[in-house]
């Protein structure tokens, strides 16, 4: 979860890391494209993308896990309600 990406705008408001998070996952925008791609090329991306961010990797699990600096996060998704 630190690799997410978060605008210097809502580090001001919100300094807290766990604040900025929360907002991130389930604040209702959306605003990166989330995108897979294979291992093998990763490098070529990154060359023809350099402002790219590298968020998490996809195994053979079937979990979704949350880690902040190397250690699993428990998380509670909360979603967001429009009405």
């Amino acid at each position: 979860m630190d690799k997410i990406p978060v605008s210097s705008s809502l580090k001001k408001v919100f300094r807290e890391d766990k604040k900025q998070l929360n907002l991130a996952l389930f604040g209702a925008e959306d605003y990166e494209l989330i995108f897979t791609v294979p291992h093998s090329k990763a490098k070529l991306l990154k060359k023809l993308v350099p402002h790219i961010s590298y968020i998490g990797k996809i195994d053979s699990s079937e979990k979704v896990k949350y880690f902040y600096d190397g250690k699993e996060q428990k998380i509670k998704y909360s979603g967001y309600k429009h009405f």
